[in-house]
């Protein structure tokens, strides 16, 4: 508690001896100096590219970009008094998103410069790019196999000659024609001869 009390006194003494005000400008400056830095500060380059030069510069000032130069595409400088709305941005160093502490760049071109190149682009591009031709395709100049099934011609069996038909009345006549005896199943037997059904005819 004593000590508590013993601070406050030192506080209040040193408030009224009036000592505190060459330290409070101190204190003043230096808060003011940081703030003034902190604003004057660039960051990080925005991106103009396509604007017309017055937001282009608009843009920059806001991101804390003073240092603006702006030349021609011949690098020419262009004058202030042709700061005007009918010029394009079309490149920037540095580039967007990059900090520069040395100012910045800007390339420009009249508006209608900036219009006939991109529509010369454009026509570039869209001869660039052929039709796709549609090629049929090429029919095989050969003959598919034939894939049906192959009809052999059966080639025909030998035709067994048929025993020429020899009848003799009786085997006095097959023995004159020298058939004698005639055994069955060969040309000129029949049962009417074989009289004793032995299988021999004209014994």
């Amino acid at each position: 508690m004593n000590l508590r009390q013993g601070c406050d006194d030192m506080l209040k003494a040193w408030i009224q001896s009036g000592g505190w005000k060459k330290y409070a400008w101190l204190i003043i400056a230096l808060v003011l100096g940081t703030l003034f830095l902190f604003q004057c500060s660039p960051k990080k380059a925005p991106k103009v590219l396509d604007c017309s030069l017055p937001e282009a510069i608009r843009l920059m000032n806001k991101s804390g970009y003073r240092d603006i130069k702006v030349e021609d595409l011949a690098r020419n400088p262009v004058p202030k008094e042709q700061y005007t709305d009918n010029l394009i941005v079309i490149k920037q160093d540095p580039s967007p998103g990059l900090v520069s502490y040395n100012g910045i760049t800007l390339s420009v071109r009249t508006r209608e410069d900036y219009y006939a190149s991109f529509k010369k682009q454009q026509n570039e591009q869209s001869t660039s790019v052929s039709p796709r031709q549609n090629i049929a395709p090429t029919k095989s100049q050969t003959t598919p196999p034939n894939n049906s099934p192959t009809t052999s011609t059966p080639t025909p069996s030998p035709v067994t000659p048929q025993p020429t038909r020899v009848y003799f009345d009786s085997c006095a006549e097959a023995r004159k024609a020298g058939a004698a005896p005639i055994h069955r199943g060969r040309p000129g037997y029949r049962p009417g001869l074989d009289r004793d059904d032995d299988g021999v005819a004209c014994e």
